[in-house]
């Protein structure tokens, strides 16, 4: 499962704010499934570590060639956008899993990160999107809601 990897690479480009909700889906019927996802502590904090443990599955066999692509929004801005060679993210994170990887076994990863400190105070919306040999690898949709809770258009941003 090392492609979980990415998700939380994800977490580490966008995850830093006062404080913050969030929210995931599994949005498709891909080749990985996502079971769970948490973050300790549950509202990340600037300048702090942060935890993530993502669980999940592969339903499939996943070999060499196996790509993900990671989309950071605000709003209908796009902040960040990267792709990923999978397998050559298993062999450089020290995750303790191979590329290829056999499947169903259930598997879960931690990371810890230092976040940034800076980030606006937004409603953020990530996309992990994969792929395997032309089929779906994964399919994750997260909402990140760094703007405190109010939703107040009179806040400031800083």
């Amino acid at each position: 499962m090392y492609f979980l990897h990415l998700i939380l690479l994800s977490f580490t480009a966008v995850a830093a704010a006062t404080e913050a909700s969030w929210s995931y889906t599994d949005c498709g019927n891909s080749i990985i499934s996502v079971e769970s996802l948490e973050l300790s502590p549950a509202i990340p904090v600037p300048g702090e570590q942060l935890e993530v443990r993502v669980t999940g599955r592969a339903r499939e066999r996943i070999e060499e060639g196996a790509t993900a692509d990671v989309s950071v929004k605000l709003g209908f801005i796009k902040l960040l956008e990267k792709s990923f060679d999978v397998c050559a993210v298993a062999r450089t994170a020290e995750l303790g899993v191979a590329c290829p990887t056999e499947p169903g076994l259930s598997q879960t990863l931690v990371q810890t990160v230092t976040l940034p400190k800076e980030i606006p105070k937004a409603k953020l919306n990530i996309q992990v999107r994969g792929s395997a040999n032309e089929a779906s690898l994964i399919c994750l949709d997260l909402k990140l809601d760094f703007t405190g809770g109010s939703g107040n258009i009179f806040r400031s941003p800083f």
